[in-house]
């Protein structure tokens, strides 16, 4: 029964009330921290460069108003004239430089949305792994309370059976050293709580309510599909991956970009240009007026080597980026594949540890028998102390593991 409220107690680490939980700190953490603003701005600004590589699919309109004050009239205009000008233009062709401009500019956006979600993806396992700190580190300090209260009652045995001459000085010596040591410890433990709630509050932004954490998350083990399916969800779902992909996209369009210079272009359009021998506009008495359409057909023949240039660069860097995705691909199946063995091995580590504690609880229990009848020595009795706080710990330790290597996975799998 002792084993099992341990247990109980060890699971819930709270009192069982409706609370915050991990999700809520998660997203709290997303929308505090100044860092995702930063990515987002980011995913803005290309919002307006896809805008603007959209812009060559419109005509362009222009207007001015030109007012002339000369020293003297000349042979093409008077001394005091004006111009009133409007055009119209649209580029008809371009080699489809603007289509592989604006998907460019899509593939650009598209991966800037992914470093977004991949900075939130981050975020929420830094708060996972903090708030798994803190409910091990709980673990802990009720691990190191239980020891220390266990040594307060073996001293006091201890005095007492000194005082009726029963054990020895030495004896009485090292049960209050290994109390003192238990105290050093219990320190310790309550330190690096209150270290592991001012950690988690740097990574969600704001304080979290303590009394509203239930450390439900943690009740039961996961459990996780196996490793075939979740390298599928890797490699469907990571956004550094689909980072990469666009970008490569990217890549592609801007070769396409580039090799668009070989073909001519061709532009249309329309003006209207009025002349009058007054600067402002309609006082004039001579006025001239001008109306043309215009069809232009340009073609470069030679640029210096330039366009050859830029369009192997782009090769080049359309290449790098698909050389990334791959080594990027192959590190990340395999960082998941040591996550999920190393997973399997806690699992199996927190049962085994779980039973420890039932063996080291029986064997505290017949050693203290056995020394409250004079058939065992005090040293036994500690070393079965130290026993049952070992396999204590070892069971948080390995609890611990389990659910780090969960989070990591989930991160690896786009999973939060």
């Amino acid at each position: 029964m002792k084993s099992c409220k341990f247990l109980l107690l060890f699971l819930l680490l709270a009192v069982d009330c409706f609370g915050a939980g991990l999700a809520d700190l998660q997203e709290q953490a997303v929308t505090n921290r100044q860092v995702v603003e930063k990515y987002r701005q980011a995913l803005e600004r290309a919002g307006h460069d896809e805008t603007a590589a959209r812009s060559p699919y419109y005509p362009s309109v222009d207007l001015s108003y030109t007012a002339n004050l000369l020293d003297d009239d000349t042979f093409l205009e008077h001394r005091d004239n004006s111009v009133v000008y409007g055009a119209v233009r649209w580029n008809v062709f371009s080699g489809w430089r603007d289509r592989y401009g604006l998907r460019a500019a899509h593939w650009q956006t598209e991966a800037e949305a992914g470093r977004l979600n991949a900075i939130k993806q981050e975020i929420r396992l830094a708060v996972a792994l903090r708030y798994l700190a803190i409910y091990a580190a709980g673990a802990n300090l009720l691990v190191a309370q239980d020891s220390f209260s266990s040594l307060q009652k073996v001293l006091r045995d201890s005095e007492n059976r000194f005082q009726a001459g029963l054990t020895r000085k030495n004896d009485l010596l090292k049960s209050q050293v290994d109390l003192d040591n238990a105290g050093i410890t219990l320190k310790r433990a309550a330190a690096e709580v209150d270290r592991g709630w001012r950690l988690l509050a740097r990574e969600v932004g704001a304080e979290p309510d303590r009394e509203q954490l239930a450390f439900s998350e943690f009740d039961d083990l996961p459990v996780l599909p196996g490793p075939e399916e979740l390298e599928r969800q890797l490699l469907a779902g990571r956004s550094e991956l689909r980072v990469l992909a666009k970008q490569a996209a990217a890549a592609d369009e801007q070769v396409g970009l580039e090799l668009a210079s070989r073909y001519p272009r061709v532009d249309l359009t329309g003006s209207y240009r009025r002349y009058e021998d007054h600067p402002l506009a309609g006082f004039g008495d001579d006025t001239e007026e001008e109306v043309r359409n215009q069809l232009v057909v340009s073609y470069n023949l030679f640029d210096g080597f330039a366009r050859q240039a830029r369009v192997a660069r782009a090769g080049a860097q359309a290449r790098a980026v698909r050389q990334e995705l791959a080594e990027l691909q192959a590190e990340l199946t395999t960082e998941l594949y040591n996550l999920y063995q190393d997973f399997q091995v806690e699992c199996g580590n927190v049962a085994a540890a779980a039973g420890g504690i039932i063996q080291a609880e029986e064997n505290l229990r017949v050693t203290r028998l056995a020394y409250d009848e004079g058939l065992e020595t005090e040293a036994n009795l500690l070393d079965a102390v130290a026993g049952l706080t070992r396999a204590r710990s070892n069971l948080a330790a390995a609890k611990r593991a389990v659910f780090d290597n969960y989070f990591r996975i989930l991160r690896t799998t786009e999973g939060f």
